[in-house]
């Protein structure tokens, strides 16, 4: 009996690991785009359009954008927009000028659609005093240890954190 209670765990942790993996790879080519007001009956593509091309200096297409639309934000701020892109190209495009949006003011800032778990894990991350920095890229969460020399580390949604750490 204890066994197959194990076993069972054991399951449902691999396919919440493997739905966490698959809902994550869905979200690969869509970012987010928060701190533009939002206007009534506005167009968004055309209002990212313009903010990339003023702000950071990339032009897309609409061939580039597959949808677009303003998502539930936090209550009393701006709601974000959610752009999916054609490919990763074009997202790598848009993601390597993210400083230069931020730079360019008014609380504006690009960020990666990371699925709820992926944004716990990385929220517990930088809450753990071992932990330096922590980040998504490419699908996955890093780290770098406080004692590490800068070395990333790979974590998962059910990595028990100090172990990681010092096995690094």
């Amino acid at each position: 009996m204890q066994n197959s209670v194990i076993d069972s765990i054991q399951i449902a942790r691999d396919a919440q690991q493997r739905s966490n993996y698959n809902e994550q790879y869905s979200r690969k080519n869509n970012f987010k785009v928060h701190g533009i007001p939002e206007e009534r009956n506005e167009d968004t593509l055309e209002v990212i359009r313009n903010m990339l091309s003023d702000t950071a200096d990339v032009q897309i297409h609409d061939s580039d954008v597959i949808a677009i639309h303003r998502i539930p934000g936090r209550r009393g701020a701006t709601r974000p927009i959610l752009v999916k892109v054609r490919n990763s190209d074009v997202k790598a495009r848009i993601m390597k000028k993210r400083k230069r949006v931020r730079q360019a003011g008014q609380d504006m800032r690009l960020s990666d659609d990371v699925t709820k778990l992926n944004s716990a894990l990385i929220q517990r991350l930088i809450d753990h005093p071992g932990i330096d920095q922590a980040w998504y890229f490419n699908g996955a969460v890093y780290a770098t240890a406080a004692d590490s020399d800068g070395k990333k580390i790979k974590f998962d949604i059910f990595d028990d954190i100090e172990m990681k750490i010092k096995k690094k």
